[in-house]
């Protein structure tokens, strides 16, 4: 005591947030501000005195997006599974960093991230292989020694676990079913698979899509903050602390966004 408080550990990181955000490229002072509202923001505070767990993960997953930026693809994917460890909610971001991966590799033996449409589909999956490997390697230290001792306690203790504990609470699509009466019961069933399928997997798709389309290595951060948003509204608990990772991704966007305003001899795109 008082060393054994996680409060002291999700303090730590939220305050790592600021670290993280200096180790993208650009201005100096627009770091130290998005860097600021990283750390500063009410959600983050609020969250380290009450101990939520999302603090670690946030900071991996900045970090993860700011080591994509400067083309550290296999620290950024091996980083971003340490990041799915902690919090679930990481994963969101797989898709959108493999992309950004595709596309600045477009760039290895030329023009930047524009060159990522004559990319052949073996050169991406060549591009791809190095970081899936790390991060499917980071996954598989922290998972298997636990699924190897016991896996039904693995199974109970993660996926049945948050698939049925939760009740319907918060500020999402569940409770106004609830309150509008589609939804019977707090405690009850509540369609999350169905509803993430017909909505949330085409919006994914769709931002993916504008990603690939957009010369700006930042959309893809920004298209992460939306999808995640939209998923935690459509979730059976939606609670305010989550906001803390759309708005994590919009910084991480706005960091990339700033250092693509100085890069010299930005080809135009067409």
């Amino acid at each position: 005591e008082p060393f054994d408080d996680y409060r002291l550990l999700v303090l730590f990181c939220n305050l790592g947030m600021l670290a993280a955000a200096l180790a993208f490229r650009g201005p100096l002072g627009a770091r130290l501000a998005l860097g600021a509202l990283l750390v500063c923001n009410p959600i983050a505070v609020r969250s380290a005195w009450f101990g939520q767990n999302d603090a670690p993960s946030l900071l991996l997953l900045v970090l993860a997006f700011a080591l994509a930026s400067r083309r550290r693809f296999g620290w950024a994917a091996a980083v971003l599974g340490a990041a799915v460890l902690l919090k679930q909610f990481a994963l969101v971001a797989a898709p959108f960093l493999a992309l950004m991966i595709v596309r600045e590799s477009g760039a290895l033996g030329g023009a930047p991230a524009a060159a990522a449409g004559a990319l052949t589909r073996r050169a991406a999956l060549d591009a791809l292989r190095g970081p899936t490997l790390a991060f499917l390697g980071v996954l598989a230290a922290g998972i298997l020694p636990f699924f190897v001792v016991d896996p039904v306690a693995f199974y109970e203790d993660t996926v049945k676990y948050g698939a049925g504990t939760y009740r319907i609470v918060g500020y999402g699509l569940s409770a106004i079913l609830l309150e509008a009466g589609i939804v019977e019961d707090r405690e009850g069933a509540y369609p999350f698979a169905l509803l993430a399928l017909l909505t949330w997997v085409p919006l994914t798709v769709w931002l993916l899509l504008v990603q690939r389309r957009s010369p700006e290595l930042w959309v893809g951060a920004a298209a992460f903050a939306v999808s995640i948003l939209w998923l935690m509204f459509i979730g059976r608990t939606f609670n305010n602390y989550y906001l803390v990772w759309p708005m994590t991704g919009a910084v991480a966007a706005a960091l990339m966004a700033v250092a693509s305003q100085r890069a010299p001899d930005r080809p135009e795109p067409g």
